[in-house]
């Protein structure tokens, strides 16, 4: 789901859309996050193949978790996020680069 559809950038802008929220009691967790990449105030790789996907984990004392960021280090649009990720609190993000 887009919940951004409609809505005007000024700047190229990278949306992490969520399909199930983004907070979770109760050690219950399970959502997918999914990259959407804006220029110019359109969609610019809806089917994946033009970027590549770098997520990273940090964790709640804000250190990094390099294992779990080694682990997922392929290329994905999306990726599921549960309760084995998390471990009390921790940060998301993702960066897009350019495929050539």
């Amino acid at each position: 789901m887009n919940h951004f559809k409609g809505k005007q950038f000024k700047k190229d802008v990278i949306i992490v859309a969520v399909s199930n929220g983004y907070q979770f009691k109760n050690n219950i967790i399970n959502t997918t996050f999914t990259a959407i990449l804006y220029q110019n105030n359109k969609e610019i790789d809806s089917d994946g193949t033009k970027f590549a996907y770098i997520w990273s984990k940090t964790n709640s004392d804000g250190t990094v978790d390099t294992a779990w960021n080694l682990a997922h280090q392929t290329s994905r649009k999306s990726i599921t996020i549960t309760n084995s990720d998390v471990w009390q609190r921790a940060t998301f993000d993702c960066t897009a680069e350019p495929l050539n």
